[in-house]
């Protein structure tokens, strides 16, 4: 099996963990499996912090090979905006190269970016491998990217056709595995139900194992994971407005702004009048990406004197910022009232596995439906400071008592259905599956 993965250590964040998951666990399974990837030194956005940790954590026996993002791109369409374009094309190219040199049997790309899937109609003339795509966000179906109309119909037309072409598909939620088949599914093969399986992003039980006291002197909340907080600058020109309504789209109405501390603030300013008690109690600890947006917002706050930021921190690090914690902070944005999200943030299953309780901003999706199935979590609206007031006041409750001075009770049996371990076997069957079924055959 040749997996391929654009995000892979020592770039650090859940896309680099899946992955990297997969590769540490197949081989004990049987599968032998090299990595496709790029070189470590590749440059960076704010999403691909590099993180050592996780590359000193991976399978020495399994082969790495890296690339640059260089060379030619003959043979691939450019369905992608010219700046991806320019670097996955290059990685594409190289990547087709290798597997008509190796002939793997199984051809696993982890995606985003999406057009990484232009590749398959060229594998599909020169190699036999079965093309399993992971699809790690739902992609054209996401209701999250606003993005121009001509845009948009280029990737729903990838996504149609890179679909059709693939031997097997794989989700991470059950809600997008849905929308998918009763969005596209009509216009795909039959099949695609059976050559179709979820598979969960998950968390690392040796991360977890042994006992860690949680912090009490105050009601520390941490939240980690990178804030967007480029979507509260409201001062926008009216053509700005205007070009921005007609040219941009989105699969429908979302409120971004749920993914950035504003709300949480908002709710400590209003527990500062009337219940200040609480508001004294609070602390807030943010881990992941600073810029000055997030500072703007922070300052502008009722609060700034309470929030500790930690920048981005290794895994290992974060693991234990979460365990150590009071509780954590699981936001997300408000999509419309008929829709519920695709989407689970990564975190949330390592939140689960911390043993901490989570004070989940969240629109109705498998992540809600997740907090509220292990229990001890405080769910609450994801653009409403008074509901996440309401969220903390029984929080607040909560350590007051002396009941978070401890672990948070989790079903083991509910938490085993995340462990990574568990989730390559899953992937392990779900390839095999596909070996045994006729190939999907090309355009």
């Amino acid at each position: 099996m040749l997996l391929v993965a654009w995000y892979f250590p020592p770039d650090g964040g859940a896309g680099s963990q899946r992955p990297h998951s997969f590769a540490t666990y197949l081989p004990s399974l049987g599968w032998d499996l090299s990595v496709f990837t790029r070189r470590k030194d590749h440059s960076r956005s704010r999403l691909e912090s590099r993180d050592d940790g996780l590359l000193a954590e991976s399978n020495p026996q399994v082969p790495v090979f890296r690339v640059q993002e260089t060379g030619p791109t003959d043979g691939l369409d450019g369905y992608a905006e010219k700046y991806i374009n320019s670097k996955a094309g290059p990685f594409c190219s190289q990547l087709c190269t290798r597997v008509e040199q190796e002939q793997p049997s199984v051809v696993l790309i982890s995606m985003s970016p999406f057009m990484l899937s232009s590749v398959i109609p060229r594998l599909r003339a020169t190699s036999k491998s079965r093309i399993i795509l992971d699809l790690r966000d739902p992609w054209a179906l996401d209701y999250w990217p606003t993005i121009s109309r001509r845009y948009a119909r280029t990737q729903h037309s990838l996504m149609l056709q890179s679909l059709a072409q693939a031997d097997g598909v794989i989700l991470n939620t059950n809600q997008a595995r849905k929308e998918l088949l009763s969005v596209l599914g009509p216009q795909l093969p039959k099949d695609l139900e059976d050559r179709s399986t979820v598979i969960e992003n998950g968390f690392t039980r040796n991360d977890f194992e042994g006992s860690v006291k949680p912090y009490t002197d105050h009601l520390l909340i941490t939240h980690c994971g990178t804030f967007l907080c480029e979507q509260l600058k409201s001062r926008k020109s009216l053509l700005k407005r205007f070009k921005q309504k007609v040219c941009l789209h989105s699969r429908g109405p979302v409120d971004r702004t749920g993914r950035t501390p504003y709300y949480l603030l908002e709710a400590a300013g209003l527990l500062a009048k009337s219940d200040p008690e609480i508001f004294d109690a609070l602390r807030f600890r943010f881990v992941g990406h600073v810029d000055n947006n997030l500072r703007a917002c922070i300052d502008r706050s009722p609060c700034p004197e309470k929030v500790e930021l930690s920048g981005y921190q290794p895994h290992s690090t974060m693991i234990e910022y979460l365990r150590s914690s009071t509780a954590l902070f699981l936001p997300c944005g408000q999509l419309g009232e008929s829709v519920r999200e695709l989407i689970v943030p990564g975190k949330t299953y390592e939140y689960l596995a911390s043993a901490r309780p989570i004070v989940g901003a969240l629109h109705p999706g498998d992540a809600l439906d997740l907090i509220m199935e292990a229990g001890g979590n405080h769910p609450c609206l994801p653009c409403s400071s008074e509901s996440i007031a309401s969220a903390l006041r029984a929080l607040h409750a909560e350590w007051s008592s002396g009941v978070l001075s401890g672990p948070v009770p989790r079903d083991p049996s509910f938490l085993q259905r995340f462990d990574r371990a568990h989730l390559a076997t899953r992937l392990s069957e779900f390839t095999d599956k596909i070996l045994s079924l006729p190939p999907v055959e090309g355009d």
